[in-house]
């Protein structure tokens, strides 16, 4: 018998006592009601043990649901690593945080080199938070893979066709095609000073994910926008094959318009531009046939973008900032169909030896990556032409 069903029939056994005391004694005096009063004392206890007991066993129940078994132990051992590991990165370790590392050590080449593997904590912090520190990641399509993953490739539109009452229905057999994502590696050392981890003891946590952060989202939005292919991710500029090539080495109004129709219908409307300041201040007082600006200026204030030909802009200067034969300044189109791939997960490593000459200690950083658009008719690029 469980805690909670002794409870249920001791307390049956306390009612059971009432009853019987209340036909024994159907006139009470002082004693016999004191008496009772007892007894009826020791049944509300019963219930509300009752109860604490049925909300303990759900809330035991819920967290079973969320928390693996075991897993309660494992909180409680990354808590005890992530203070030796911030211990150490002050240089304040004691001999119980030693051992605690010397078990999570890591050795590359020599011992001088070795270090110890950040809290799997703060790797996770960094992962979830890289789309707030991204200029692109937001507009992108984002998918964390294990393997080769392949993105398929919409074919031809179908259309179904009217039909008379039991007429056959046709068979209707799009083309489709496939692109495999794989995975590209990108890392860095980054240094940071003892200076700056002692005068922020309470933010060790912050000053080494910001820097991390900010390493890894710099590499992946020019890779996502710019990548060549080749040992990295192809970037948006790359995989467009739909261009407007400018002539003159500027841009006109009607390049601008040919930009906008060389997106299919049912990307456009979800389409933006992406481009460089030197594109925006050549095209910020263009007219167009009617004498109207096509530029019109945004309100941060207000929430409202600036809009290009009625789509709103994204500034970015990873694409060509200037106006010159051969450069890219600017993309426009459905963002969305370029798909990034992060493979796993984000390997981060602290060297405390390698850099103390240098009064420092190195976190190196890895993380895999890939990237391509997932259809040619949702994109275009602008292109300067002579």
């Amino acid at each position: 018998m469980n805690p909670l069903e002794k409870l249920i029939a001791a307390r049956a056994e306390k009612l059971a006592e009432m009853k019987a005391f209340n036909d024994a004694n159907p006139e009470m005096d002082n004693k016999t009601t004191a008496d009772f009063n007892k007894l009826k004392a020791a049944f509300e206890k019963l219930t509300r043990d009752i109860e604490i007991e049925n909300t303990t066993n759900t809330l035991r129940s819920q967290t079973d649901n969320l928390i693996p078994q075991g897993s309660i132990d494992e909180v409680a051992a990354q808590s005890d690593y992530i203070k030796a590991f911030v211990n150490m990165l002050q240089g304040r370790q004691t001999v119980e945080d030693s051992l605690l590392l010397a078990q999570n050590a890591v050795h590359t080449g020599t011992d001088t080199e070795g270090g110890f593997l950040v809290p799997e904590e703060w790797t996770k912090d960094i992962f979830e938070t890289l789309k707030d520190d991204s200029n692109i990641r937001q507009f992108i399509t984002v998918k964390q893979t294990k393997t080769t993953t392949n993105i398929p490739i919409d074919g031809d539109d179908l259309e179904f066709e009217w039909l008379d009452e039991l007429e056959e229905y046709p068979e209707l057999q799009p083309n489709f095609g496939k692109k495999q994502l794989g995975a590209h590696k990108a890392g860095g050392v980054v240094l940071i000073s003892r200076e700056e981890l002692f005068d922020s003891p309470h933010k060790v946590q912050q000053l080494v994910t910001n820097k991390l952060r900010r390493g890894i989202t710099n590499g992946d939005d020019k890779a996502f926008l710019i990548g060549t292919g080749t040992g990295q991710p192809k970037g948006i500029v790359t995989a467009a094959t739909r261009e407007v090539v400018t002539t003159g080495g500027g841009i006109s109004y009607q390049n601008l318009v040919k930009m906008k129709y060389k997106v299919e219908p049912q990307y456009r409307s979800k389409a933006r531009w992406r481009c460089s300041d030197a594109f925006l201040e050549a095209v910020e007082n263009m007219l167009d046939g009617n004498g109207r600006p096509i530029f019109i200026q945004g309100s941060i204030a207000n929430g409202t973008p600036s809009t290009l030909l009625g789509f709103p802009i994204d500034a970015d200067n990873k694409l060509d900032n200037e106006i010159a034969v051969g450069k890219v300044p600017a993309l426009f189109g459905d963002f969305k169909t370029y798909v990034g791939a992060d493979r796993g997960s984000i390997y981060i490593q602290v060297l405390r030896e390698k850099y103390a000459t240098k009064g420092a200690i190195g976190v190196l950083a890895d993380k895999r990556t890939d990237g391509d658009l997932a259809t040619d008719v949702g994109m275009a690029k602008l292109k300067i032409g002579a």
